[in-house]
């Protein structure tokens, strides 16, 4: 369908609906101007007023940015109008989100989407406006704006490659699945161990085989599942909104953002739950459970806040992320030795006064802590603070 403008001169400078009359339209012969049409048309005269094309208001549309001819066209047509004769957004190779041999109606819309994205919410009308708005041009990867952030980020992105080469990361201690490992948690450390190896050929597959893994974690609730089972399956989702944030494109950035209230509220549900239900005094085992939790929230927490410092430049979710709640004794971590050596492993405390209370006396950082008190305090306060020589326990 040809885009070019078929409205007379007159009309399309006044911004006014055309007849398309010849020699000259209805309006010019009242107003007695000069009717002059850009291209020649190949719309007979008797049928140029009955006509209801989308091309023959589409020039007005376009460079008006709503005319009040717009409003009696159907949306539909428009869509299908821009389907067809706009490039797609994307690469073939790098558009695992939005499959175009398959579509569902939404609110009388036709948009492209596929099965394992039912669950995303608004994938319909992220679909419709990269439709609307054409290419976008080169995706920037999400970068920090200064040492610190900088620093943060490159923290944030190794998480899943070190949990592929390690089996465990900064929220994932190497005690927690040895005994038994759930399936969400085994399928995220496949999709680490494949992170590495993603190239231009195998994108489009890695993406959509992590998006079927997010689907059913969240298409399948376990309801009253034990802790251990629901920080499995927070652990998988963080590490697959990491993967998606800091390695995707923007289509799976699109996916990660809407999927934000869902994970937070996983997130605030786990702590709840652990406060309730964990007896920290039972062992070390039990502290390491409740200690993964608090460390899966506060990333969770910390990777969408970065995401957000990157889209509007503030951290919209700093005044939840101040009240998440730390441990006091966090070289428990590292042995049991350490666990029976404090004399209150199980003391918390938040992160606002964490980063308020923090001990002027030199200080070997734990890696928890160093991640924390650069977020929050800037690198260079951080590196004051920590005294390579001084021991880490």
């Amino acid at each position: 369908m040809s885009l070019r403008r078929k409205s007379c001169d007159a009309c399309f400078k006044s911004r006014r609906k055309c007849d398309y009359g010849r020699p000259a339209c209805g309006t010019c012969r009242r107003t007695k101007k000069n009717c002059r049409y850009a291209y020649a048309s190949s719309i007979k005269p008797s049928d140029a007023t009955a006509t209801s094309d989308l091309s023959t208001w589409s020039d007005d549309f376009i460079t008006a940015g709503c005319s009040p001819a717009a409003s009696d066209i159907s949306f539909t047509t428009f869509l299908d109008m821009m389907s067809n004769t706009m490039p797609q957004p994307f690469e073939d190779g790098r558009a695992s989100a939005f499959h175009s041999n398959q579509h569902e109606t939404f609110s009388g819309l036709r948009v492209s989407q596929s099965p394992s994205q039912s669950i995303l919410l608004g994938m319909s009308s992220a679909q419709l406006d990269l439709h609307l708005v054409g290419p976008l041009g080169e995706v920037h990867p999400i970068e920090g704006s200064n040492e610190s952030w900088q620093w943060v980020l490159s923290q944030l992105k190794t998480y899943p490659y070190e949990f592929a080469q390690q089996a465990q990361t900064l929220f994932i201690h190497p005690q927690l699945y040895k005994k038994s490992m759930p399936q969400p948690i085994r399928a995220a450390f496949g999709m680490c161990s494949s992170c590495s190896l993603i190239n231009d050929s195998n994108r489009a597959t890695f993406f959509r085989i992590m998006d079927a893994e997010v689907v059913e974690i969240l298409n399948n609730p376990e309801g009253d599942a034990v802790l251990f089972n629901e920080l499995a399956r927070l652990q998988a989702l963080l590490l697959y909104q990491m993967m998606r944030l800091f390695h995707g494109g923007l289509e799976h950035r699109v996916l990660a953002e809407q999927q934000q209230v869902i994970i937070l509220g996983l997130a605030l549900k786990l702590l709840t739950r652990s406060r309730a239900e964990l007896d920290e005094s039972e062992g070390w085992d039990s502290w390491i459970l409740a200690e993964c939790i608090r460390r899966t929230a506060v990333i969770v927490y910390m990777v969408y806040g970065v995401n957000s410092i990157f889209r509007h430049g503030i951290c919209t979710e700093i005044h939840t992320i101040a009240k998440l709640p730390l441990s006091k004794a966090p070289t428990c971590w590292n042995s049991e030795t350490h666990y029976h050596n404090q004399s209150e492993p199980q003391g918390i405390m938040t992160y606002e006064v964490f980063t308020e209370s923090w001990p002027t006396a030199p200080w070997k950082l734990c890696p928890l802590e160093r991640l924390l008190l650069i977020a929050c305090r800037g690198i260079i306060i951080a590196t004051e603070f920590d005294d390579s020589e001084a021991p880490l326990f």
